[in-house]
Formats: structure tokens, sequence, C-alpha cells
């Protein structure tokens, strides 16, 4: 008899388990638009007149039945003489729905530097924007898809959340 309290709960949480990921997928495939490798060129800039181009590489692999979406970009510069390319970034998230809250979360990592964020992510028509705090005050990334088809992404910074910056910007075009 005390058994069946129990089963009850457990028996509640696999019927509960069973139905957000149909929500998820149903989220999740907004951004069917993402998936892919993509290839392109990048400028960050590191203060007036200090820009750092890169050649990118994305790509973006459904996971988990399409619960999850993964991305991994490579940016690479030319080397010198001895080496024939640098990193210049190497990125990896892991971006998903949370059915209870009704919120993407986009969670990546970043080399070099170590760098991890958590962060919420808004979901449009084949736009997906995601951002953080940091000390100096908010950071954002806005991913779109271009009328050219091409990935095309700004990171922008504000100190107040109101005034932001451009310090960002990388156009990626699908490959076969």
């Amino acid at each position: 008899m005390k058994m069946l309290p129990l089963l009850v709960v457990l028996a509640a949480g696999s019927v509960a388990a069973q139905t957000p990921p149909k929500a998820s997928t149903a989220e999740m495939a907004k951004l069917d638009w993402f998936v892919g490798t993509w290839t392109g060129e990048s400028w960050v800039a590191f203060g007036p007149g200090k820009r750092e181009t890169a050649h990118v590489v994305e790509k973006v692999e459904r996971k988990l039945e399409g619960l999850l979406l993964l991305v991994e970009g490579l940016g690479t510069t030319p080397g010198n003489a001895t080496a024939a390319v640098d990193t210049v970034h190497h990125a990896f998230g892991v971006l998903s729905f949370d059915p209870q809250a009704k919120t993407y979360r986009f969670n990546a990592w970043r080399q070099p530097g170590g760098s991890y964020v958590e962060a919420e992510a808004k979901v449009g028509d084949q736009r997906l924007e995601w951002g953080m705090k940091v000390p100096q005050g908010q950071m954002r990334y806005i991913i779109t898809l271009n009328d050219k088809g091409q990935w095309f992404e700004i990171g922008e910074f504000s100190r107040d959340g109101t005034t932001w910056n451009q310090f960002f910007e990388m156009t990626l075009t699908r490959t076969p």
C-alpha cells in the first residue's frame, strides 16, 4: 500500500516527461533554416580601427530527434611563414527549448580563453538573438537569414541596454 503513492508519482512523471519533447520539437523546428554547414568571413573590432578578420566555418546539427541544435564554429586567419593558419576562435554551443519556461536556451563555450555562457535566446522568423550580461554592460548576437539566403550575424555591446555599438559581423553561405 505504501508503494501506491510512489507508483502514481512515477507514472505521472513519466507522462510529463513524454509530453514536453513534442512541444520542444515544434519550437525547435522554427530553426530548421539554421541547420547546415556554412562558410564565409567575419570581422571583430578590438577598438577604433583595429579589426581582425577571419575565415569561418559553422556547423549546425540537429540532435536527439530535433530537441537540440549543436552549433560549432571555427574561425581562422592566415598565419605567418611558419604556420598555415591561426585559430581566431573555436566555439561550441547547444541550443534548446525549455517548454516549462517557454524560452530558448543557448549554452556556449569558447576558445581561446575557455569562457562559458548560459544565455536566453529569442527566435523569430529566420532570426535568432542571444546575449548575456558582462561586467561592463551587455552583449548580444543577432543572426538572420538575409535576402541571399546567407547567415548574417552581428554582435553588439551596450553599457546601458539602450545604445548598442557593433563590434562583430559575419556573413556565411550554406555549403552543399
